[in-house]
């Protein structure tokens, strides 16, 4: 919230996997769990309620877990009953600057043979198929 003259005005924001206008707190009506400290809106934060595993293999004083991403593999920390998700993958939600990224990368690839070798090993393409933008942004 901000101060203007006569009172409180509400903030806009914006949901950080798909781009999306959120209004209000975090889990209310208009607005998912803010997940791994940021905006998220109702359906992004849904696809990514089960996308991390705990572990439980910290120490119960610790007050953090470790996290395993049940698509990717990659591991994370967080504190405990906090939401997290991974930072590697992309959902059909994502959209904005790792969209972006992935598209440059792959403007790259006609003189870059030996990244392109790279990226479609990666992601378990042949020579001949195409690389998809959220592909390369995980990349």
């Amino acid at each position: 919230m901000t101060w203007e003259s006569g009172g409180p005005k509400s903030v806009e924001s914006a949901c950080v996997n798909c781009g999306d206008a959120v209004h209000g707190r975090a889990n209310s009506q208009h607005r998912g769990p803010d997940v791994a400290w940021f905006v998220h809106c109702r359906p992004c934060a849904k696809l990514v309620a089960d996308q991390m595993e705990p572990l439980a293999v910290l120490p119960p004083g610790s007050g953090v877990d470790l996290h395993r991403c049940r698509q990717c593999g990659n591991h994370r920390v967080c504190r405990r009953g906090w939401r997290t998700r991974c930072h590697i993958c992309l959902d059909e939600r994502s959209a904005g600057f790792a969209v972006s990224a992935g598209q440059e990368l792959l403007s790259r690839l006609p003189e870059e043979p030996e990244l392109a070798h790279k990226l479609r090993q990666f992601a378990g393409l042949t020579t001949t198929d195409a690389v998809p933008p959220r592909v390369a942004a995980e990349y």
